[in-house]
């Protein structure tokens, strides 16, 4: 073998040498390429996904808020629902109140009346029991001892009526 054909050799495995090297980077930088490129789609999901995530929390908080207005409102509504029962209650118990005092009243007043009769006796128990059967009945309130039911009135004779406007008087 010749000198030339040594150099050519050797020539040549450089040049081939050289050529395999830059296939290699060549092939090296396509894979970073691709890796970048899927990078950056990664990136650009990344940045779609967070700016739903914000939006979507941003909807959650506010209905969040809705829920809560709504809950305080419901909750101030049936507090106000609950005043007013109270009232309506107070209201019962006081017209209920009225209603005996008024019955004690009537009764006194014919025990003491020297011209009632008996005609005057049922004309007022006629209308006191009109008057009662006008009043509505709540089917869940008991009945209170006060509540103006005739049942308790006891109806005196025209003689006993006497006898008690002759204690009345002494």
């Amino acid at each position: 073998m010749t000198t030339g054909a040594i150099v050519a050799i050797v020539a040549a495995a450089v040049i081939l040498l050289i050529l395999l090297t830059l296939a290699a980077r060549r092939g090296r930088n396509r894979r970073l390429d691709a890796r970048r490129t899927e990078a950056s789609h990664l990136r650009d999901e990344a940045a779609v996904r967070r700016r739903n995530a914000e939006r979507e929390q941003a909807e959650a908080d506010a209905t969040a808020a809705q829920a809560k207005k709504a809950r305080a409102t419901a909750e101030e509504k049936a507090a106000d629902a609950r005043r007013a029962e109270a009232d309506a209650e107070a209201a019962q118990v006081h017209a209920q109140h009225e209603r005996a005092e008024a019955d004690r009243h009537r009764e006194r007043a014919v025990a003491v009346d020297p011209d009632a009769d008996e005609r005057e006796l049922a004309r007022d128990d006629v209308a006191h029991r009109a008057a009662a059967d006008e009043r509505p009945e709540d089917p869940d309130r008991p009945i209170a001892a006060d509540d103006g039911d005739d049942r308790r009135f006891i109806r005196r004779s025209a003689p006993d009526r006497d006898l008690d406007r002759d204690r009345a008087r002494q």
